[in-house]
């Protein structure tokens, strides 16, 4: 958001326009990556081996044995959990030197500082990134986390989706991989306060940029930047312009929703492609309420430092039906990111379904993601989440089944006076 993950994760993730993954985790993802699911697995079957998800949610997973080993007075084995985590995380950053940038150096620096505080004669366990609180805040003191419009804004926001399917469809030869990446703008301008602390809000579909591949195949492109908005031959373009009332309580939480079934009504049904299943995710209530709801997974009371909560959330996930996210958080600490002296949250946990899904299933869905949040000007400034899961959808008598890995990174762009 110049950035307003979670997190999407995973929010986790987070418009999902998710997720979330905000973040989430951020943010993550939810409506609109349900949606980019069932586009991907409706287009093509695909394939891959262990990916840079797979590897970073295995380094996350040493960093929080670490963390708990440390946190118990284990110095020696919590220092063999961070050395080992700082080897791998350093061969992912050199195999793939464009993946995740932000939260690779992020963790980095995270790990060195907690090697040398671990290390004889070392003073504490954190670095003076995860140490140095905005001015005005005392680093001893609990710090309200909350989301903060002003009235006569304009927030410029870009969620982005990676999303990696390794699928065996029964009578192949062999497996095929197939990749999909989307990244998607949107303007969110504070129109006035209303009663009770409240915001009116309007969000405006600004961009959006789909490529998805198989075997080297271009299987779908779309870029709204190139593609003339009333081209019939990409009805996705027609989104772009659309716009949404919104209006939030004093606390940041959506309250009603304002023309998204209307917008999304415009737009041309494509079932050949699944464009339309797409359309409906990003344009539908559940996907704009993600968009804008950047606090749900903040800490309901003031937190320090190292001091962690839950939160458990349900939401409509189109094919997917109602999902239910369980996520644990903690306080990192303190990290100067795109401008502005962020509060670090680590965002953690699982993804399951609510009762039975219509058509994708999904199991042993876990997630791993980084927040940045600014909370002296009430801004979710980056997320990111990582997630992986087993899905499987019935396709033509046949269930075909996939290993999904998923990135969703949120973003505030720019904060300016809207005109």
């Amino acid at each position: 958001m110049a950035a307003r993950k979670r997190h999407s994760e995973p929010r986790r993730l987070r418009v999902k326009i998710a997720s979330g993954a905000r973040h989430g985790y951020k943010d993550g993802m939810k409506s609109f990556v349900a949606a980019v699911v069932l586009l991907c697995l409706s287009i093509s079957p695909a394939a891959r081996a262990d990916t840079p998800d797979d590897q970073y949610i295995n380094i996350y997973g040493l960093i929080e044995q670490g963390d708990t080993l440390n946190g118990k007075g284990n110095a020696d084995e919590a220092r063999a959990k961070y050395a080992e985590a700082l080897k791998q995380l350093k061969k992912l950053q050199t195999e793939n030197p464009l993946w995740n940038t932000q939260t690779v150096k992020f963790r980095i620096n995270y790990l060195n500082g907690k090697l040398a505080g671990s290390a004889p004669g070392g003073s504490s366990s954190t670095s003076a990134a995860d140490t140095t609180p905005p001015p005005g805040i005392n680093l001893a003191d609990p710090v309200e986390m909350k989301i903060k419009w002003q009235a006569g804004k304009k927030y410029k926001e870009q969620v982005s989706v990676s999303m990696i399917m390794d699928l065996n469809v029964p009578g192949a030869p062999k497996p095929m991989k197939q990749e999909t990446t989307m990244t998607q703008g949107a303007a969110i301008s504070v129109v006035k306060e209303t009663d009770g602390g409240g915001h009116e809000l309007m969000v405006e579909m600004q961009s959006m940029q789909m490529l998805s591949k198989m075997g080297g195949q271009v299987l779908m492109s779309f870029d709204s930047k190139k593609d003339a908005k009333n081209d019939s031959a990409n009805p996705m373009a027609k989104m772009i312009g659309m716009k949404v009332k919104v209006l939030v309580d004093g606390a940041g939480k959506v309250e009603s929703i304002e023309g998204s079934k209307g917008a999304a009504k415009e737009v041309d049904d494509d079932p050949v492609t699944g464009k339309s299943k797409l359309i409906d995710g990003v344009l539908s209530e559940s996907s704009i309420k993600d968009l804008v709801d950047d606090g749900k997974e903040l800490p309901p009371n003031p937190v320090k430092v190292g001091d962690t909560w839950t939160v458990t959330h349900e939401t409509e996930a189109g094919q997917l039906g109602m999902v239910v996210f369980n996520m644990n958080l903690k306080f990192k600490g303190w990290a100067q990111h795109d401008g502005h002296k962020c509060a670090v949250f680590d965002v953690s946990g699982t993804m399951t379904p609510k009762g039975d899904a219509t058509a994708i299933k999904i199991e042993d869905s876990k997630f791993a993601g980084t927040t940045w949040f600014d909370p002296v000007m009430g801004l979710l400034v980056d997320s990111d989440g990582h997630i992986t899961s087993n899905v499987s959808v019935e396709a033509q008598g046949q269930k075909i089944a996939a290993k999904m890995n998923l990135t969703v990174g949120k973003k505030l762009l720019e904060v300016k006076d809207a005109k």
